[in-house]
């Protein structure tokens, strides 16, 4: 299939102002929210194909120590996808989780470099028919972001209504449970707004969209999450 380029954006709050890209390819709960390989950074090897589906697709993905569990570009549910996003925003608490080795180890993606920027990310396809991406982008040397996004399948020529990729009510519960203070942005004629939630020098930072106009009853859903530590 041909690329496909999602445009993530970061407002000029708590995380700073800043615009990228990136590029997504199609491929053949407690109270802390908890629960191309780069050549330079891994040199891992892949575990048997098998292990990544011979499981069923619902099954909460396993944390593991050493990357690989995923095939490179990993076909998903979108129950394991939110799976990962909780386990990781529940789990990145310092500076010192924003690595790529990190990530790996908590999520079981290979992070693939990309050339343009300091950056790595994870891509690939959920078995509903959207997308995403999660990686790690460095903007300073002290600044070191956490980086979700989700790019939603259209219905039918594209003028229907959207699918929902990560439902944000179900995300905002577990935040909300774990005593994140909120804020969020006014959207204007039908639109999502967007929140930052905040805990022990974590912001979260959360950008929605709408299935449809919400005032013709439309969902607001996850499209792009940043977590930066203070």
């Amino acid at each position: 299939m041909a690329l496909l380029n999602s445009q993530i954006r970061l407002d000029t709050r708590t995380v700073g102002c800043a615009t990228l890209s990136v590029f997504l390819v199609a491929c053949s709960p407690a109270p802390d929210i908890s629960a191309a390989p780069s050549s330079a950074s891994y040199t891992g090897e892949a575990a048997p194909a098998a292990a990544s589906h011979s499981a069923s697709e619902h099954q909460r993905p396993t944390r593991i120590s050493t990357p690989g569990i995923y095939p490179v570009s990993p076909h998903l549910s979108a129950q394991q996808v939110e799976s990962i996003v909780f386990d990781l925003t529940g789990n990145i608490r310092s500076k010192a989780d924003l690595t790529e080795v990190r990530i790996e180890a908590l999520t079981g993606l290979r992070l693939h470099r990309l050339d343009s920027r300091n950056a790595a990310y994870a891509k690939g396809t959920t078995s509903e028919g959207w997308r995403f991406a999660i990686g790690i982008e460095r903007f300073a040397v002290d600044d070191a972001r956490l980086e979700i996004s989700t790019l939603p399948k259209k219905q039918g020529d594209g003028s229907g209504p959207l699918t929902c990729t990560l439902p944000f009510d179900k995300f905002r519960n577990k935040l909300d449970a774990a005593d994140f203070r909120s804020d969020s942005s006014t959207g204007l004629h039908g639109k999502a707004p967007n929140w930052r939630f905040s805990k022990n020098g974590q912001v979260v930072h959360i950008d929605l969209y709408a299935t449809k106009p919400l005032d013709r009853g439309g969902i607001e859903c996850i499209e792009h999450i940043s977590v930066v530590i203070d």
